[in-house]
């Protein structure tokens, strides 16, 4: 597994524990939440974008790829939470 898989496993992980499904009020996720979940995570990116942050540091580069990483781990989860894939087992 990559780098990169590795961080969104570890942010599905975390967003799972904060979050459960039934705490939302559903068993399967509904499109329209996450919908508004990831349309948050890509305007947070889009903001890093038009601010040229990875051209200027560092710590840029690394705030958009905690955004990249959320926008996955996200997208991971409205795909197993709508039942379109099985839940990705974390043993």
């Amino acid at each position: 597994m990559s780098g990169f898989a590795l961080m969104v496993r570890a942010e599905l992980i975390r967003a799972r524990s904060k979050f459960e499904a039934t705490d939302l009020g559903y068993k399967h996720g509904k499109p329209h939440y996450f919908y508004a979940v990831i349309l948050e995570e890509l305007e947070e990116l889009w903001e890093l974008v038009r601010s040229d942050a990875t051209d200027k540091d560092q710590d840029g580069k690394l705030k958009m790829l905690k955004e990249l990483v959320q926008i996955s781990a996200m997208a991971q989860r409205a795909a197993e939470d709508m039942g379109f894939v099985a839940p990705e087992k974390f043993n």
